[in-house]
């Protein structure tokens, strides 16, 4: 017994420091928003739930159920390798690279297991989501102030200003749409760089990148605004709730969506120049 104690016991108290050290460095999980739908809850095996595990999780894993048909949830899990997923229907999973803003999107079905690993590297879960969510579809949901993030849906024609790589264009988007489509219709208001007190329309996974206007078109390209062509000053719009952006450079011109169903400057009075403001389809992390 004593030959045992002098031999065993350092052993297993330097394990348990170690275990005590490791779940006292990992990282919290940072739950940014969410419906209330899925809810953090301690890892269950015996309760319907959507695990995610990860190496700077305390216990290696991070645990939600959802407590309502449908739910979604904006979360940083750093260290992540895989999801589970023990809930009667499938869970969208959207995931960010670790060391830049690169994102994409992982579906697990009932009683499914998916890896997140980029090239055998943990990544980061950035969203949960599951059941139908749907969109906004009335007035506006949010405000536009500097540091928000937020989508802007056209009054006139309910659809949602995007940047893609083929350039700007408006479409069909809400919460139901894959994470990258709605990373595309997510914008980071920013102040001016001059004492207009306007704004400007960056994307929030790189600010670089701002919406202006050169020659007729608008469009979302990276480099300074000249003369105020990315400067856009708002004003109420007639309908309830909605804005209008003017360009400084423009001043009887707004962002709008013209005739064609494309987006672009059109006259200040016209009815596609009216935009609702909503929570941003998708948290972008800065």
């Amino acid at each position: 017994m004593t030959r045992f104690r002098k031999v065993f016991i350092p052993f297993i108290i330097a394990a348990a420091t170690l275990l005590l050290a490791r779940q006292a460095a990992a990282a919290p999980l940072a739950v940014e928003h969410g419906d209330g739908g899925l809810v953090s809850a301690s890892c269950d095996n015996s309760h319907a739930q959507v695990r995610i595990d990860a190496k700077d999780a305390p216990g290696m894993a991070w645990c939600f159920e959802l407590v309502r048909v449908s739910g979604w949830v904006s979360l940083e899990a750093t260290g992540s390798y895989g999801v589970t997923n023990t809930l009667s229907q499938p869970v969208r999973v959207a995931v960010k690279h670790p060391t830049g803003q690169v994102y994409w999107q992982v579906v697990v079905p009932p009683g499914g297991v998916a890896p997140v690993l980029v090239s055998g590297q943990t990544s980061v879960v950035v969203e949960l989501a599951s059941g139908p969510l749907g969109g906004p579809t009335g007035p506006s949901t949010s405000t536009f102030a500097e540091g928000r993030q937020v989508s802007l849906r056209n009054t006139a024609t309910q659809k949602v200003l995007m940047s893609t790589w083929s350039g700007v264009s408006v479409g069909q988007v809400n919460r139901d749409s894959s994470f990258t489509t709605r990373v595309q219709a997510t914008w980071l208001v920013t102040r001016a760089r001059d004492v207009s007190g306007c704004f400007m329309l960056t994307k929030p996974e790189d600010p670089q990148i701002s919406l202006r206007v050169e020659g007729a078109e608008v469009v979302a390209k990276v480099g300074d605004s000249q003369g105020g062509n990315g400067t856009w000053c708002v004003v109420s719009g007639e309908t309830p709730s909605s804005i209008r952006l003017i360009n400084q450079a423009h001043p009887t011109m707004a962002l709008g969506v013209d005739k064609n169903g494309s987006p672009g400057l059109v006259g200040v009075q016209d009815g596609g120049s009216e935009w609702f403001v909503d929570d941003a389809l998708a948290w972008v992390m800065a």
